[in-house]
């Protein structure tokens, strides 16, 4: 039990540190945190916790979604590029074909 409640401290703690919280609302926190139960207490982590997830894929998300975009940018221009290959080669065709 006591280890349990010591990493459940330690990983509150980092939350609290980790968070975009301004540092009046994270003091605020610490403050109530002697009143809480140990059930709030784990409610709080499990919060924390999904908003520090949350925050952590949000920035892969936009990473990725850059990524995609460049992809997709990339294969456009391929595409284009082997568009007008054809082209070229139509025209070549034909202008053989007309002599």
């Amino acid at each position: 039990m006591k280890e349990q409640s010591e990493n459940l401290g330690k990983r509150l703690g980092f939350l609290i540190a980790a968070s975009k919280m301004s540092d009046d609302e994270k003091q605020a926190l610490l403050t109530l945190l002697p009143q809480m139960t140990g059930a709030q207490l784990l409610e709080l982590t499990n919060v924390l916790e999904n908003k520090f997830a949350e925050v952590i894929s949000a920035g892969d998300d936009a990473k990725l979604v850059e990524d995609l975009e460049q992809v997709k940018a990339d294969y456009a221009d391929k595409q284009e590029k082997i568009n007008q290959q054809a082209l070229d080669a139509m025209v070549d065709l034909e202008k053989k074909l007309d002599k």
